[in-house]
């Protein structure tokens, strides 16, 4: 059973609402990069419903935005620059029901292959870099110079020494 982090949970809830923003017809795998990188605009927000949960997400929000921040990348600079790059869409869903695209969908199997089961927001935003043809993320790392390589490499040492 695979079993999600409050941060990814999270970063689900918000990309739901960025793809209706947009008026998307799907979850893209953008929009839950937008919700990765809402963590800071919402942690006060989930403080109110739950202080375990609240714990949790700055544990697990910390631990990759100080490797984003090692490398000179602000989350918030970061998700306005993508909202921006990203299109409108030309509707909503036909039954009111966001749901993953198929480039989504392939993400969250490929995360289903990790050894283990529990998916937090370092293993997600590694993902979605993995997946570059289809990320206007990772076009913009790429306009903005970044080494991806070794943000890659940060993330996957911390996540594989569990910190």
């Amino acid at each position: 059973m695979k079993l999600y982090s409050v941060g990814v949970r999270l970063a689900w809830q918000v990309a739901a609402f960025e793809a209706a923003n947009k008026k998307t017809a799907q979850i893209e795998i953008d929009h839950i990069m937008l919700g990765i990188l809402s963590m800071e605009k919402i942690q006060e927000r989930i403080r109110v419903r739950s202080a375990q949960d609240y714990e949790e997400l700055l544990v697990e929000k910390e631990k990759l935005y100080k490797i984003l921040y090692y490398n000179k990348l602000n989350p918030t600079t970061l998700r306005r620059s993508l909202r921006h790059m990203l299109p409108d869409g030309n509707g909503l869903p036909a039954n009111g029901v966001y749901h993953r695209s198929k480039e989504c969908k392939q993400l969250f199997v490929e995360l289903s292959d990790y050894p283990n089961h529990y998916v937090t927001l370092k293993r997600l935003f590694l993902a979605i870099v993995n997946l570059k043809k289809a990320s206007y993320f990772y076009q913009l790392l790429i306009r903005l110079n970044v080494n991806i390589e070794d943000i890659k490499l940060k993330i996957m040492f911390s996540v594989y020494n569990q910190n």
